[in-house]
């Protein structure tokens, strides 16, 4: 469910981007701040999956997946704010979080098919 509603925050703020007459700067902090989400991201999203899977704690597992989202967001990001900045193309962040946004509905749809089916308490 997590994944569907940020995916909903995303869509929702990039079309306001894309409507917007205001375009934010890419800034040389922001870029660095997705460049060192970019390079840390993926060890915490791949240290919480291998525990998830030692306890076997599918919750821990979805948080690893939730992690490894917020590294394809770094990454879009990344891109995105050094496109802004070197080609002046304001439009391209909110193109990659419609693009993000796409892939974590896929991926919700996918978990949400592999929960087990709520039964009745008896």
């Amino acid at each position: 469910m997590a994944f569907v509603l940020i995916a909903l925050y995303l869509a929702i703020q990039a079309t306001r981007s894309l409507n917007s007459s205001s375009h934010p700067r890419a800034t040389a902090f922001g870029i660095a701040e997705a460049a060192a989400s970019l390079l840390l991201l993926p060890f915490l999203a791949g240290a919480k999956y291998t525990l998830a899977r030692r306890l076997g704690s599918r919750a821990l597992r979805a948080d690893s997946l939730l992690t490894w989202s917020g590294t394809a967001l770094s990454g879009a990001a990344l891109i995105a704010l050094v496109l802004r900045r070197a080609l002046g193309w304001w439009w391209a962040d909110p193109v990659a979080a419609l693009a993000i946004a796409v892939v974590l509905v896929d991926q919700g749809r996918r978990t949400l098919r592999t929960l087990p089916a709520l039964s009745p308490a008896p």
